[in-house]
């Protein structure tokens, strides 16, 4: 697991067998802090067809719907499957952010469980390695 580079890596590579970090796309450094490339300072997505090419990493139990009816702006990412459901979002240069702001409504049609309306917004500033 890891342990043999400084700080894992930075939660941006992976170590060898010589407890050096091998750097992911975009970072570089003997600790993998030093992106190679522009990180986003905002992600802006209205869902109408695909989300934006090199927004999200992941998209887990939802997808692009209209499942709770139609909106005033088109489709919605609609989280609507049981089980784990997460959206993680590239990596974002956060260095003079006030505040995060994203909008959220439960359609009462998918209220899976008592617990479906829960939500946790997580976020990390070293790649992951600690939330």
């Amino acid at each position: 697991f890891d342990e043999g580079c400084p700080d894992l890596c930075n939660g941006h590579g992976h170590c060898d067998t010589t407890n050096k970090c091998v750097c992911d796309a975009g970072y570089s450094s003997s600790q993998c802090t030093v992106t190679t490339a522009k990180k986003p300072t905002e992600i802006t997505n209205r869902f109408d067809d695909n989300p934006a090419p090199g927004s999200f990493l992941s998209i887990q139990g939802g997808s692009i719907s209209q499942t709770c009816g139609l909106l005033s702006s088109g489709k919605a990412l609609v989280f609507n499957e049981i089980g784990e459901r997460e959206l993680v979002t590239v990596d974002m240069d956060a260095v003079d952010v006030k505040y995060i702001r994203f909008t959220y409504s439960q359609c009462q049609a998918l209220v899976l469980r008592s617990n479906s309306r829960v939500m946790a917004v997580q976020y990390s500033i070293n790649g992951g390695v600690s939330w």
